[in-house]
């Protein structure tokens, strides 16, 4: 009874590190999740000490089962509401997902105890985890790492300023070397000056100097290229009524009456969320007129899905187009990182499981990588649909290659007023911070908002509410230390991991390796 106790305080404290919310606003405030996960997982640290292989496993499973069902559990609301698709199948594609997370902490904790007198559990613990949660990254169906521990620190802004240096897996080695030393000290019959002093150490001074570099940070100012105009538009269209075809002219309207305020407002940037347009576009359309007696100067960033030939196929591609105050098309942009089972079905090229649990939103193909800049006035921009937020890598490739701001298109309504989109909100603060640029952030229902170069929220709108939010932002040029060397920290872990395998830092004595 005791143990079932331990899993579940650490299934629920990693519960609550992340936003949550059930038709209502977030339960708890950002704080309260900067505070508990640097000790969240410390009762099940605890309580797979002395556990074989085979039972780690089967307690990792059970944890990364439990806690992402009920971060994610939304998910489920989101598909057999708006996806057309029966409760049952809805559950099919959450239980999936939830699982394949509990694989991933299964083989984490699998693998510490394989390779427990290879070294310090500490050090072996922080080193297996932290890379487990980079892997998360990119495997399987291109990665979903919405629930990385770093991400619990949102509420912590000068602590997070770090990851301009170290991206998200910095914290997250924070975080896991705090819970495996906190384990340590638990469960230590020993007095408490045999604890593993080089861990304590090593600790306390990346944490030190992460905030003391954080505060530092905040106090500076970005070196700024110039500003510019930009209005993001909420038309707060309910998902049930997005494609119905009698709705088309209505929603046309309220995005139009939107536009036609936001040029009023000398804006030199309209967006537009994540398919606002409530039609297909052929992908090779080279002129639309629909907006162009209301833009006067200024550029319009829209939503919209776009079909057209790919081959001898045809194909379909949830995508951004821009068009000037003549409603010429000067950019277009089909999204990359695609939904597992939202906007598409991954293996069905290979095995009949579309049939079975078909996709919610479409079949959608994917967009070319590292695909061209948006333009606006001279000022190049990267744009991010939905979740594409999620991946540091694409805003990466766009400052790389002269991005000055970030643009997040992206249409929640999916997610009704649950934990989904103050969850999916916080990403832009992180890609804000990593590469140092505004990102702003356009979303059907909400929410819509832009964080500056150092993270900072403003003008946040409300859940299904219709808004216009106008901004003057800057615009930011330079690069960060993680721009330059993102793969710099996970490589150095990957080789210390492969030398403790080896060996070589296993110590000749038990005692040595309890006071390390």
């Amino acid at each position: 009874m005791l143990k079932q106790k331990k899993l579940w305080l650490s299934i629920f404290l990693s519960a609550l590190c992340f936003p949550m919310a059930f038709y209502s606003e977030p339960f708890f405030p950002l704080w309260l999740g900067s505070l508990l996960i640097w000790a969240a997982y410390v009762p099940l640290i605890v309580l797979t000490q002395k556990q074989t292989a085979k039972e780690s496993f089967k307690t990792g499973f059970a944890f990364g089962f439990f806690s992402h069902l009920l971060t994610l559990y939304w998910i489920g609301i989101a598909i057999s509401k708006y996806g057309n698709i029966s409760i049952s199948v809805a559950s099919v594609v959450l239980l999936l997902l939830v699982v394949k997370q509990g694989l991933f902490w299964g083989t984490a904790f699998w693998a510490l105890a394989r390779m427990k007198n290879l070294g310090p559990r500490w050090l072996i613990g922080t080193l297996i985890f932290s890379l487990l949660e980079w892997v998360h990254v990119y495997f399987p169906f291109q990665g979903f790492p919405w629930c990385t521990p770093g991400y619990a620190l949102a509420g912590a802004l000068p602590l997070i300023q770090i990851v301009d240096v170290t991206g998200i897996f910095g914290l997250n080695v924070l975080i896991f070397l705090s819970n495996f030393l906190i384990s340590e000290l638990l469960s230590r019959k020993e007095p408490c000056w045999t604890f593993p002093r080089l861990g304590v150490v090593g600790f306390l001074f990346f944490f030190s100097f992460a905030l003391i570099y954080g505060t530092w940070k905040l106090g500076q100012k970005i070196p700024s290229s110039g500003s510019l105009s930009v209005s993001l538009t909420q038309g707060n269209v309910s998902q049930d009524k997005k494609w119905l075809p009698e709705m088309q002219d209505e929603i046309l309207d309220t995005y139009l009456d939107l536009t036609q305020k936001a040029v009023a407002s000398k804006a030199d940037l309209i967006i537009w969320p994540e398919a606002a347009l409530p039609i297909m576009l052929y992908q090779e359309t080279s002129h639309l007129p629909f907006a162009k007696d209301v833009l006067e100067n200024a550029e319009l960033l829209f939503g919209a899905v776009s079909w057209g030939p790919q081959g001898k196929e045809r194909k379909v591609w949830n995508s951004a187009w821009s068009i000037n105050s003549q409603g010429a098309v000067t950019y277009w942009y089909g999204k990359q990182h695609l939904v597992p089972f939202g906007e598409y079905v991954p293996l069905s090229e290979y095995l009949p499981i579309r049939k079975i649990v078909p996709s919610a939103a479409g079949n959608f193909a994917h967009g070319t990588s590292s695909p061209e800049l948006g333009n606006v006035k001279g000022h190049p921009f990267g744009i991010l649909i939905c979740y594409e937020s999620l991946f540091s890598d694409l805003s990466l490739d766009y400052v790389k290659r002269g991005a000055q701001f970030l643009v997040n298109i992206t249409n929640d309504a999916w997610f009704d007023q649950t934990s989904g989109p103050y969850q999916h909100l916080e990403f832009g603060r992180f890609r804000a911070i990593e590469t140092r640029r505004v990102f702003l952030r356009s979303a059907n229902t909400g929410i819509s908002g832009w964080f500056d170069a150092h993270g900072r929220l403003h003008q946040a709108t409300k859940l299904f509410s219709k808004n216009l939010v106008n901004a003057r932002i800057s615009l930011h040029t330079g690069e960060t230390f993680y721009l330059k060397h993102p793969l710099l920290l996970p490589f150095f872990f990957v080789t210390l991991l492969l030398l403790l395998s080896l060996g070589l830092f296993k110590h000749p004595t038990e005692r040595k390796d309890q006071t390390l």
